[in-house]
C-alpha cells in the first residue's frame, strides 16, 4: 500500500496494512506460472499460454512475462 518493503509479514511494518490478499494472488500467480513451466516441459504450449495469462491478470512479473512469450513462439514454430 505504501510501498514500504517487503518484510515477509502479512502486515505492513510500515502503514499497517493487511497484506494477506495481496500475497494470497502472488502465491497463486506463483503456482499458476510453475503449471505454465510443466505445460511448455510436456509440449502443451497452448495450455501454458492460458496459465500465464491468468497469472500475470493477478500478479505480472518479468518471468511471468517471459513464460508468455516463450508459449507464444512455441505455439508458432514452424518444423
Amino acid at each position: 500500500m505504501c510501498r514500504a518493503g517487503f518484510r515477509q509479514s502479512s502486515q505492513c511494518s510500515r502503514c499497517a496494512a493487511d497484506l494477506g490478499p495481496l500475497m494470497r494472488l502472488s502465491l497463486q500467480a506463483y503456482r499458476l506460472r510453475d503449471r505454465c513451466r510443466s505445460h511448455l516441459e510436456s509440449d502443451h504450449p497452448q495450455e501454458a499460454l492460458r496459465l500465464a495469462q491468468e497469472a500475470e491478470s493477478l500478479c505480472s512479473t518479468p518471468s511471468g512475462q517471459a513464460l508468455g512469450r516463450l508459449a507464444r513462439l512455441l505455439i508458432h514454430r514452424k518444423f
